[in-house]
């Protein structure tokens, strides 16, 4: 027999794969009509390219292709070997921002750009999930487990806070929380991160700077701002089935409304139905994310696999609770269908992840033969 007919081909979740890619190109469309007119607007020198967006997402999205297919056929258990590299080199990469660029969240070198914050979140993930996954870890000792993981969770979640990116601070530390129940922390442990972790919300939010309280005061005292005012009425003119394909007025008021706004174009463009459906595709990927965890056959996998699943909810969740009034305003990207270079490259990589872990899952019992 040759060596190509020895060869077995990969086998891993399909439905995960159709998902993410209807999701992709979701988001094409999507960033194309809500750009268009603010890049043809360009600057004092004249009309700009009307493209300029869609292209600047296409190429990160061929990009991000090229490392799903990469990382699909790389064994994920190569990624628990030496967790420790990701946990220095994600810290370096936030530390950077902070130290040095610390005019913004994204590092620009020529025309490419991008947040080093989301390049850091997977390799968190990678190394919390390895080090709960450890042998012998009992989570709920204080001093062995608890004590480590919070000290662990707080160094990437306190240097975003400070950054500041209050949004990416929230979602990593949701993700490492639900890693922490997964992994058996009991609900006095897990309470205790939780307190911990909005108290460092709110405490940073007093040290920083001051139109960050004002969005949590106004949502307290449910005072929408003019931002989520338009976000809302463009949800409203969309009514049950929207005004059509490239109609949106709101892509003409709201701030960004390519990336973080991008669903208020959606709901306005395609309506209540069309946001569902894209809602709907969101809670499938989720769950064939926590059903790969399910049938992984080991630990570390098992947790991997559930970190990058609820990194994907929880940001969809914090993203729709801001546009929906439920959460104060924050600046965080719907996955793959927001306009973000780096987000968008990060999240293909980590389906390549989760694509790699499917398919190691735990194989069927066989049915009996009469």
């Amino acid at each position: 027999m040759s060596r190509r007919q020895q060869r077995q081909p990969i086998r891993f979740d399909a439905i995960l794969l159709l998902l993410t890619l209807a999701l992709l190109i979701i988001g094409l469309v999507m960033v194309y009509s809500s750009s268009y007119g603010y890049a043809y607007e360009g600057d004092d020198s004249g009309p700009g390219d009307s493209l300029a967006f869609f292209k600047r997402q296409a190429m990160w999205a061929a990009l991000g292709v090229v490392g799903l297919v990469a990382a699909t056929r790389l064994d994920y258990r190569m990624w628990g070997r030496r967790p420790w590299l990701l946990w220095i080199g994600a810290g370096t990469l936030l530390l950077l921002v902070l130290m040095i660029f610390s005019e913004g969240r994204s590092i620009q070198v020529g025309p490419v750009g991008g947040q080093p914050s989301e390049f850091a979140k997977v390799g968190v993930i990678i190394y919390m999930a390895a080090w709960l996954a450890t042998p012998g870890r009992d989570v709920r000792n204080f001093w062995l487990g608890f004590l480590p993981f919070a000290l662990l969770m707080a160094v990437p979640v306190v240097i975003t806070l400070f950054d500041p990116d209050f949004s990416t601070a929230l979602i990593l530390g949701l993700t490492l929380t639900g890693m922490y129940m997964v992994a058996g922390a009991g609900l006095r442990e897990t309470g205790l991160i939780v307190g911990g972790g909005f108290s460092l919300l709110i405490g940073a939010g007093l040290l920083t700077e001051d139109f960050r309280m004002g969005r949590l005061l106004a949502w307290v005292r449910a005072e929408p701002g003019e931002q989520l005012s338009d976000v809302l009425m463009a949800f409203g003119r969309g009514g049950m089935f929207g005004v059509g394909l490239g109609n949106s007025t709101a892509k003409l008021r709201v701030y960004a409304a390519h990336s973080d706004c991008i669903l208020a174009v959606i709901g306005e463009e395609f309506g209540l139905v069309g946001s569902l459906v894209v809602l709907a595709l969101y809670a499938l990927w989720v769950w064939r994310g926590l059903r790969i965890a399910s049938q992984c056959p080991d630990r570390f996998g098992a947790l991997l696999a559930q970190g990058l699943a609820g990194w994907v909810a929880f940001q969809v969740i914090v993203n729709v609770g801001a546009l929906t009034g439920s959460l104060p305003f924050t600046g965080t990207v719907l996955p793959f269908v927001s306009g973000g270079g780096s987000s968008l490259m990060t999240l293909l990589v980590a389906t390549g992840i989760l694509l790699s872990i499917s398919a190691h899952e735990k194989p069927r019992r066989a049915e009996p033969t009469p």
